[in-house]
């Protein structure tokens, strides 16, 4: 009997312990940042790669320093674009920008353990910073 009762004491007290998946509880935890794919460089000149990859260096360190994410993870990337031979555009400078891709903490519905979370695969929730281009 003192086993039995031991037993559902130490029973218990781990299953209170662990708490439920919910969105709640996702939205106060503390988000991440993570380095998304690589931007391709067709037609930019190494001179203006370097100070366009300090460009965006500088608005990635300036939004990561005053936002911090809640309950997500930012996937950010870099996109250059220089001037196509033939395209009859002549372009001054090149165009290049900073993506951000906010992926929301999901329950892992399929998991056993119901603390456990994932991080969402797509999402609509963009923000893009376009340098030496304007759009109509």
């Amino acid at each position: 009997m003192k086993y039995l009762a031991l037993f559902l004491i130490i029973f218990f007290s781990l299953s209170s312990s662990a708490q439920d998946c919910t969105p709640e509880l996702l939205a106060q935890k503390p988000g991440t940042w993570k380095a998304g794919m690589k931007g391709s460089t067709p037609n930019v000149s190494v001179a203006d790669l370097v100070k366009e990859k300090a460009v965006l260096a500088n608005i990635h360190q300036m939004i990561s320093n005053g936002y911090n994410p809640m309950g997500c993870q930012v996937t950010y990337s870099n996109a250059f674009s220089g001037a196509y031979p033939g395209s009859g555009k002549n372009w001054v400078a090149d165009n290049f920008c900073y993506n951000m891709y906010i992926l929301r903490y999901l329950c892992d519905q399929q998991s056993s353990d119901k603390s456990k979370y994932y991080v969402d695969i797509s999402t609509t929730t963009t923000a893009t910073i376009n340098a030496n281009v304007f759009w109509s």
